[in-house]
C-alpha cells in the first residue's frame, strides 16, 4: 500500500490519481458488525455520515451470533445482560423495541463443604450477602471478620436488589431487529473482508484502510469490541497499541435432561469447573 506523505491529499480526484482507481470514500469505517457497533453505526448514519461496515465473517452480528450445538439451534455464544439502569432499560424497550424483562428462574447455587449445593434466588438479599462474603478475601482476625460481615450486611440491606434483565427472544431476534436498522439508514457493509492495513494521515486527518484490491479512505474508524487491528501505521510513524488479553477458556456442553426444574439459569458462584448452566 502506498503511503501519504505530509502533503495531505485533499479531494477525490488527487486520491484516486496517487492511490489508483480502487478508493472508496466513507464519513466513517467501522470494523466488525456487534450489537454495539451497529447501533453506532446508526447513529452516525442518522448524524448525515456516510458509513461503512468490513466483517471478515460472511454472516452479521460478531460476537452476539448464535451457534448451533449437536442439532440445537439459536444457543447464544455468550452469556450477555443488560445493566440494571432505567435510562438504559427504557432506550431498550421504547427505542430499539427490545422485549426487555427480568430474568426468570434465576439462581445462584453455593457449594457447602465440597459435598452438596445450596441455592437461593439470584436477587434474594442471603444469596447476595454470601456471594459477597465469598469474593471478598480472606480476613486476619476474628474481630476483622467480624466488622466485614457487618459492613457487607449492611451493604447488601441498603441495596435494591441485583436485578437481571435481557430480551424474551434472545440475541438472535435482537440481531435481526438491528440489522433491519443498519439497512434503513442506508450503512453499507462489506462481508468476508478484513482490513489488512490501516494508515492514519495525522495532517490531512484521515484514515486508509486496505481491504483487498480497495483502498477505504475515511475521516474517523470506528472499533468494535475485541476487534484485531494489523500494523498501524501514520504519517508520523509507526503507531504501538498494548493490547491486554483476558484468557477464559470455556466451551458448552449440552445434555439433555430428564427431570423438571424451575431453574432456567444457574450462577455456580463456588464450582471450581462448571460456572453457568442455563435451560435451552
Amino acid at each position: 500500500m502506498a503511503t501519504m506523505n505530509k502533503a495531505s491529499i485533499d479531494s477525490s480526484s488527487d486520491l484516486n490519481t496517487y492511490l489508483g482507481k480502487n478508493v472508496v470514500e466513507y464519513d466513517c469505517i467501522c470494523i466488525g458488525t456487534s450489537m454495539i457497533t451497529s447501533l453506532e453505526a446508526c447513529y452516525q448514519a442518522a448524524k448525515g455520515r456516510t458509513v461503512l461496515m468490513v466483517d471478515k465473517d460472511k454472516t452479521f452480528g460478531g460476537a452476539w451470533k448464535t451457534i448451533t450445538i449437536d442439532g440445537v439451534e439459536d444457543v447464544e455464544n455468550a452469556i450477555h445482560y443488560f445493566l440494571p439502569d432505567d435510562k438504559g432499560l427504557d432506550f431498550l424497550s421504547k427505542t430499539l423495541d427490545f422485549p426487555v424483562e427480568p430474568s426468570k428462574g434465576k439462581y445462584r447455587y453455593f457449594k457447602l463443604f465440597n459435598l452438596l449445593y445450596i441455592r437461593f434466588p439470584y436477587r434474594s438479599w442471603i444469596g447476595r450477602l454470601v456471594h459477597k462474603l465469598l469474593y471478598s478475601g480472606v480476613q486476619k482476625s476474628f474481630w476483622s471478620t467480624l466488622r466485614h460481615v457487618t459492613s457487607t450486611a449492611k451493604t447488601v440491606y441498603r441495596e435494591r436488589g441485583e436485578r437481571s434483565y435481557y430480551t424474551s427472544s434472545g440475541s438472535a431476534e435482537m440481531l435481526k431487529k438491528v440489522h433491519a436498522r443498519i439497512d434503513n439508514a442506508g450503512v453499507d457493509i462489506w462481508y468476508q473482508s478484513e482490513i489488512v492495513s490501516i494508515y492514519f494521515d495525522i495532517e490531512g486527518k484521515r484514515v486508509q484502510c486496505k481491504v483487498g484490491d480497495k483502498i477505504i479512505v475515511a475521516r474517523s474508524i470506528i472499533l468494535g469490541h475485541g476487534a484485531r487491528l494489523p500494523e498501524l501505521k501514520s504519517s508520523k510513524g509507526s503507531l504501538v497499541l498494548e493490547e491486554k488479553f483476558h484468557p477464559r477458556p470455556a466451551f458448552h456442553l449440552v445434555v439433555e435432561g430428564l427431570w423438571l426444574s424451575n431453574a432456567l439459569e444457574v450462577i455456580m458462584n463456588s464450582d471450581p469447573l462448571i460456572k453457568y448452566v442455563h435451560d435451552v
